[in-house]
């Protein structure tokens, strides 16, 4: 089971072979097995977001406010 894996659409899933390596600041890693596009759902519309990729470890969903910010988005914590 992966989580959150049904998030992405399947017809954009791409395995990663080898998984890739996503760094932590405190030296930690873990694994990411593939890619996708997944379609975040606001209040007043849809984004869609490419390239996001599918990690088993993680058992939360995280977002890159920098990569939001590259595109003129931002988010209200």
């Amino acid at each position: 089971f992966i989580p959150h894996l049904s998030w992405i659409d399947p017809n954009t899933f791409q395995p990663l072979v080898p998984p890739r390596r996503v760094a932590f600041g405190d030296n930690s890693f873990v694994e990411a097995i593939g890619t996708g596009t997944m379609t975040l759902t606001t209040k007043t519309s849809e984004i869609k977001l490419s390239n996001v990729l599918v990690v088993p470890d993680f058992k939360v969903s995280l977002i890159s406010v920098s990569k939001l910010a590259k595109y003129g988005l931002y988010s209200v914590f």
